[in-house]
């Protein structure tokens, strides 16, 4: 039985194991090239059960979009709260075939009327600031890690709050790879 737990920040094995899917949907020819981030109006008063419905409907919607539109669904999502629990949201960093994309980026703003989807590109383009910390969409994904998972790695870390429930995941197409 699944059981729902109160999850502070990503772990180091969190971490690694985002950097590895990241890359490894690129070698595969399916790179996650689509960032997507959900700000749901009020979502902070909802029930765990009703967020994570919010959330499984939207990446529901992407996997119908991708099954009608004949490719693979590839993505990986995190959940992120501010570090007092407000402003819960949802990023997801997915594969979408260039040719499909604006048809995407239009669809998804109807997928959870009058909420924010924000659609934009996503590259694997990896920068290094003058503070020696490493910058990249994934980077910017994994920033809500724990305090150990960032003393071994060079990523940017933001304080984050608690969720209940997961933290993050992944699209089956990856899950075996995740393991």
């Amino acid at each position: 039985m699944h059981v729902r737990r109160l999850v502070k920040a990503l772990t180091g094995d969190d971490v690694r194991a985002m950097d590895h899917l990241w890359h490894f949907s690129a070698k595969v020819g399916l790179p996650l090239n689509a960032f997507v981030t959900v700000k749901i109006p009020g979502f902070d008063s909802w029930t765990p059960q009703e967020k994570a419905a919010a959330n499984r409907r939207m990446l529901d919607n992407m996997g119908q979009f991708a099954r009608r539109e004949g490719f693979s669904i590839v993505y990986i999502w995190v959940r992120e709260v501010g570090a007092d629990g407000s402003g819960e949201h949802l990023h997801i960093l997915s594969h979408i075939p260039k040719q499909l994309f604006r048809k995407f980026r239009q669809l998804a703003d109807d997928w959870l009327p009058g909420n924010e989807i924000r659609v934009s590109p996503a590259t694997y383009r990896i920068s290094k600031a003058d503070d020696g910390k490493l910058h990249s969409i994934l980077h910017y994904m994994a920033k809500q890690m724990d305090s150990r998972a960032n003393f071994r790695t060079a990523w940017r870390r933001v304080r984050g709050g608690t969720i209940f429930g997961a933290r993050w995941g992944c699209s089956q197409s990856l899950k075996k790879k995740k393991k």
